[in-house]
């Protein structure tokens, strides 16, 4: 679904979604034994939708012929009380485009956080366990092959 770089994108394609990637019924979740309530974006469901940086600026770290290193940090804030950054590497070869996403605990000890592969990416994907200890990262990677 092409849109032009002045139209708000369609739903959430091509977004990068973290700390979730689905929906959080009630915005509730339990994490190390503690609730927690994030706000609801999504009412007439009843649900927090994919994350929080879906619309966040990311700056760019490395511009290249071949990739593209692009971050963000998400904040505490009401229901998600940790620091997490987020950096999504978008890399091509003559294979086709991957893209990596990877979050960091920058904060308190342990965190809560997963990631999932944009759809305009994700033929092929792949995700390393979560990290919740603080310095620790969680990894996935999309390919999409035979790009022409």
């Amino acid at each position: 679904m092409p849109f032009d770089a002045d139209e708000v994108r369609p739903g959430y394609r091509g977004a990068t979604l973290a700390p979730w990637p689905n929906r959080i019924v009630d915005g509730r979740y339990v994490f190390g034994g503690v609730e927690h309530r994030l706000p609801v974006s999504e009412p007439e469901r009843g649900q927090a939708l994919h994350g929080l940086v879906a619309w966040s600026e990311f700056a760019d770290r490395v511009v290249g012929p071949d990739r593209v290193v692009l971050a963000t940090t998400i904040e505490p804030q009401a229901g998600y009380p940790f620091r997490i950054e987020v950096e999504v590497e978008y890399r091509l070869d003559a294979d086709g485009l991957t893209q990596t996403v990877t979050g960091r605990n920058l904060g308190i000890p342990r965190a809560g956080a997963s990631t999932r592969c944009s759809r305009l990416v994700a033929a092929t994907c792949a995700r390393r366990s979560p990290a919740e200890n603080a310095g620790s990262s969680v990894h996935q990677t999309a390919s999409v092959r035979s790009v022409v």
